[in-house]
């Protein structure tokens, strides 16, 4: 596992989000933009590290910023942003600390995000899946009230773990546990990628075995949360 893992990794590098996408406020976007008919990442200007989604990926929508650029691009960039990491990057950095506030134009162009192509993938499909669980629970008839939240919260965690290996794999490595790894090897297994809920169906009968290797490392996570909001607040200090 090291060794593909590290081959992997070393893929990743820094880009700031002015380097791949356009930013503009919502009326620039409206001005220069007759036909809204294109892929389109909505972002909120108030920011929290408690709120659930800032981004959002549509054709159509109002918000207060408007990111444009190729659609497996925005998907991976709302994967980012939603994480709780990835919330406080777009924030002034004395802000940080409190976990809320104002962005901007310019705080969101200079925002430097982890680009790597063979992770980028199975990033989108964990949005995608957080986007599609509520529909998919109660297609299942899975009570919604009593199990929807812990679901839902287990993909975000899992969102965050993604990001927070990508930006310090070091601690990882470190530490012996990876989230990456054991992800792609359970999305490797999904024998039709393009459906969906039947990708939720089979990733939650893997994930409940005994000795789940992504719900074992899950379960770890809590120790190096310390760890790296100290990483993130001398980052952005």
């Amino acid at each position: 596992m090291k060794q593909e893992l590290k081959k992997i990794l070393e893929l990743n590098h820094t880009a700031k989000i002015k380097d791949f996408v356009q930013v503009k406020t919502y009326a620039s976007y409206i001005k220069q933009n007759d036909d809204r008919g294109e892929d389109i990442l909505l972002i909120k200007k108030n920011i929290s590290a408690d709120n659930n989604i800032i981004a959002l990926v549509g054709k159509s929508g109002k918000s207060d910023y408007i990111i444009t650029g190729d659609f497996n691009t925005l998907c991976y960039l709302s994967f980012f942003l939603n994480s709780i990491w990835g919330k406080v990057s777009i924030l002034p950095k004395h802000k940080f600390e409190d976990g809320q506030g104002q962005t901007n134009v310019l705080l969101i162009k200079n925002t430097d995000i982890i680009r790597n192509t063979e992770i980028e993938p199975y990033c989108i499909l964990v949005e995608r899946i957080i986007s599609f669980l509520a529909i998919y629970l109660e297609k299942y008839g899975i009570n919604v009230d009593n199990h929807s939240d812990t679901i839902k919260r287990f993909f975000e965690n899992l969102r965050n773990f993604i990001v927070m290996e990508l930006m310090m794999p070091q601690l990882f490595e470190k530490n012996d546990v990876s989230i990456i790894y054991p992800w792609i090897k359970e999305v490797n297994l999904i024998t039709n990628p393009d459906d969906i809920s039947d990708s939720i169906t089979q990733i939650f009968t893997s994930l409940f075995k005994s000795g789940n290797p992504l719900m074992e490392n899950m379960n770890k996570m809590r120790l190096f949360i310390t760890q790296f909001t100290q990483y993130m607040s001398e980052r952005n200090g």
